[in-house]
């Protein structure tokens, strides 16, 4: 059986060319995977300024991960186990500029988290203000612990 009925389509040069256009854009959308942008978490430890951090913390790594169009945000956070109460006001002027140089290079995009414990009345409070201005607590569960007692 074969059909022979011819149906008649009247498609103006504009028309035809809009409906190539949108089938172009609708086959080149399928075509590409975006992975969404995803959070980037690197942890520190004590000995921060020495060996003991993320390698990706290291200058040149941490400005591939910075200019990676897949990472969205760069959370630095201090480990539970972190303490600083060896650290003198200069230890903790470095460390702060340690971080602050790794800041600058995307300050709306890299934040701090976790709590720093320091001993009480070293940190400069410049210093202080600075740490919790990008995301850290300073002392926290100290202050919480001499409430309660």
């Amino acid at each position: 059986m074969r059909f022979t009925k011819k149906f008649p389509i009247n498609l103006s040069p504009k028309y035809l060319a809009m409906l190539m256009l949108g089938g172009a854009s609708l086959f080149a959308s399928c075509d590409k995977e975006d992975e969404p942008a995803r959070d980037v978490e690197l942890v520190f430890l004590e000995n921060s300024l020495e060996n003991n951090l993320d390698p990706r913390l290291e200058w040149n790594e941490f400005i591939k991960l910075v200019a990676d169009p897949k990472v969205n945000n760069i959370y630095i956070r201090a480990h539970e186990r972190n303490n600083y109460e060896t650290c003198t006001p200069v230890n903790i002027g470095y460390m702060r500029e340690y971080f602050n140089d790794r800041i600058r290079l995307a300050p709306s995009r890299i934040y701090g988290r976790g709590n720093l414990k320091f001993k009480p009345g070293v940190i400069p409070q410049a210093d202080s203000l600075w740490f919790v201005e990008k995301g850290w607590t300073v002392n926290q569960h100290r202050m919480q612990n001499q409430k309660q007692k």
